[in-house]
């Protein structure tokens, strides 16, 4: 079993690393602005699972492989970037009000829990963390190393779940108020759009510019 005061200093470091906004966050809130609270919580569903799968990749020894290729690394780094930058388009053009939104099928809940997941997955920063920072907690005398891996999995993704959702509840009451108004609801989507373009934009020129 893994040493409880391990386990303790990894929940608090976690914590203070998952207030700091990034990108998961932005994709998150973004969402939950303009198309309400259940796409939200979808979208941190789907951030949390890609956290997670990560954590897997790590424990089978995946992530060891990508990290240490600079051209799936950089590959990575641009998919993510477009794949980003196409949500926040879709975003950006869609002016239905959150009235509406708030009774989105199933089916569209499962596209939003799935592009939280690919968005996660498609970060490398995701994967350099897991790799750098799990390490770190990790006692070859607590049993097998595998899952202790796990288990940190789980943590890490309950926290993320605890900081973000209180942004999602908050986000969505304001887009709720916003949305009132036609034209307030399309100046919030171009704004959550907005947002995601720009990281989209910002992360692919530099990422060119180091190359």
């Amino acid at each position: 079993m893994i040493d409880i005061n391990l386990i303790i200093l990894f929940s608090i470091t976690t914590f203070v690393l998952m207030i700091t906004p990034g990108t998961d966050m932005v994709f998150v809130v973004s969402n939950a602005l303009s198309s309400g609270r259940k796409a939200g919580v979808a979208s941190i569903l789907g951030v949390a699972s890609g956290a997670y799968i990560h954590v897997i990749l790590a424990t089978l020894g995946v992530a060891a492989i990508i990290s240490t290729s600079p051209t799936i690394y950089n590959t990575l780094v641009l998919v993510g970037a477009l794949y980003m930058g196409w949500i926040g388009w879709s975003i950006f053009t869609h002016h239905g009000a959150i009235s509406s939104l708030d009774k989105v099928p199933q089916r569209t809940l499962k596209k939003v829990y799935m592009q939280g997941v690919m968005t996660n997955l498609l970060n490398p920063k995701a994967i350099i963390f897991t790799l750098s920072f799990f390490p770190q907690f990790i006692s070859r005398d607590s049993g097998q190393i595998s899952e202790q891996m796990l288990l940190l999995g789980v943590i890490l993704v309950i926290i993320m779940i605890m900081v973000e959702l209180p942004l999602v509840f908050f986000a969505s009451a304001i887009g709720e108020r916003l949305n009132e108004s036609d034209q307030l609801s399309k100046r919030v989507h171009q704004c959550a759009g907005g947002i995601l373009i720009s990281l989209a934009l910002y992360i692919t020129l530099t990422r060119l510019a180091i190359a």
